[in-house]
């Protein structure tokens, strides 16, 4: 029950530190890609209608944009005045494929979470109801069946970016009385709780373990995020079934072959409906 399995992530290249929270990663950029995915895919009308693959994490689909763009055609009366210049359609296409190869780094660096919340919602209050259940399904794990009961999908989407980007390109919310703590542990009880509650793990731990109290939530499915502090890498985001009479529930995450690296992680646990209510929040660190 609740139990995630860790998707392997591809290699990452190091980008020049923040000022404030250090380097960003592209496992960080969700509400950044998503973002740029509203605001170009629509425009170009390159929304997929049946996205194939695992679930994509904010990731632009540069090679699709880039060809349709070449086919822009600019009208006489628009062309440049010098006969050298390149066509608009090869410039954009390039500027395009600039963003995705470098510049998403910077933007989530750049441009401050009010600043990305504002024309988020901006653009995604002007999509069709079709075209931003695609980008939702194209980005997370929801599905067609789980977005058709929610009635305000515009609404739900800009609080599905909201809380993706906090603790990755701004800093984290601190929860309150009414968010309920986590456990953390290398093994779980039968009951599903926390066998041996700790704060910390070494590197070479295997696994660890996520618990919270879940009585009395009614819900079936949750929304876990697991992101490492020191750069606001996303190493999970993903919903999980948990029984509603339980007393607790836990989702677990894999080490990376190379061992978990040193720092704090935090992990955050969401109701996986319509109201995406901040059910419980904790912290673990782990040391060499």
């Amino acid at each position: 029950m609740g139990r995630i399995h860790r998707q392997p992530t591809s290699a990452r290249t190091e980008s020049p530190p923040l000022q404030r929270r250090g380097a960003i990663r592209r496992g960080a950029l969700f509400g950044a890609g998503m973002l740029l995915g509203l605001t170009v895919g629509p425009a170009l009308g390159l929304v997929s209608p049946e996205p194939a693959g695992p679930p994509r994490v904010g990731r632009a689909n540069a090679p699709a944009i880039a060809a349709a763009a070449s086919q822009i055609v600019v009208p006489a009366a628009e062309a440049p005045a010098e006969a050298e210049a390149p066509p608009v359609g090869d410039l954009f296409a390039q500027w395009l494929r600039d963003v995705e190869a470098a510049r998403l780094d910077a933007l989530a660096r750049t441009i401050s979470s009010a600043g990305l919340e504002l024309v988020a919602g901006g653009v995604i209050d002007r999509l069709e109801g079709e075209t931003l259940e695609r980008l939702v399904i194209g980005a997370t794990d929801f599905e067609h069946e789980d977005l058709a009961e929610i009635e305000n999908l515009p609404a739900f989407t800009r609080e599905l970016t909201r809380i993706a980007m906090d603790g990755t390109v701004r800093d984290a919310e601190a929860p309150d009385d009414r968010v309920r703590p986590i456990d953390f542990a290398e093994e779980v009880t039968w009951d599903h709780r926390a066998a041996f509650a700790q704060s910390q793990f070494g590197a070479d731990v295997p696994r660890i373990y996520a618990v919270f109290e879940s009585d009395g939530l009614g819900a079936d499915r949750t929304l876990a995020k697991w992101t490492r502090v020191a750069d606001g890498e996303i190493l999970l985001f993903a919903r999980h079934r948990i029984r509603p009479a339980a007393d607790s529930s836990y989702v677990y995450l894999d080490a990376p072959p190379a061992g978990w690296r040193s720092g704090e992680y935090r992990v955050d646990f969401y109701r996986a409906d319509e109201s995406l209510a901040w059910l419980a929040s904790g912290t673990h660190r782990i040391t060499r």
